[in-house]
């Protein structure tokens, strides 16, 4: 039910007599409903692959639970530990969008910082446009894959248009 490929991979090696080590609850995924499909689809069912909790050592799958009482203490203790790691998520995932807003507010910049255009890359690039060397040529020289020359030769051929304009 995970949709996680690394996650879903390592359960495809695990085989009869394996023991997977999990930090804690939250590890199993994010969401309330993709633990608890998880524990009761996967982990609990008898598969001989043992689960141990490092967190929780209370949930070990190895833990024999003999009766059905201790079946159903250990069960509910896993949905309250699922329930407060949905909490959790949803309270990050909240505060951080919090944060963004207020910064975007204040007018700070997120993200990556643009590079700064150099003298000889635009001169490169202007050579290119007056036919004087070819893509390829500016590619090595700069040396750039296609897509980053592309996107490097776009944003200075703006820089050019609106100098241009800007002399008019």
């Amino acid at each position: 039910t995970i949709n996680r490929v690394k996650y879903n991979n390592l359960k495809n090696k695990l085989k009869k007599g394996d023991i997977l080590y999990i930090h804690s609850v939250d590890r199993l995924g994010r969401h309330y409903n993709e633990m608890i499909a998880e524990w009761f689809l996967f982990w609990r069912t008898k598969n001989g692959i043992e689960l141990r909790f490092v967190s929780y050592p209370t949930l070990n799958t190895d833990n024999e639970c003999n009766t059905v009482l201790e079946v159903f203490i250990r069960d509910i203790f896993f949905l309250i530990l699922a329930f407060v790691a949905e909490q959790e998520y949803r309270n990050i995932k909240e505060r951080t969008q919090q944060g963004v807003d207020n910064a975007k507010r204040k007018g700070v910049k997120l993200g990556r910082r643009k590079k700064q255009i150099t003298k000889r890359q635009k001169a490169i690039i202007e050579q290119v446009n007056n036919n004087q060397i070819s893509n390829n040529e500016a590619m090595e020289k700069l040396k750039l894959k296609k897509s980053a020359f592309y996107k490097l030769a776009g944003e200075i051929n703006e820089i050019l248009e609106s100098e241009k304009n800007n002399e008019d």
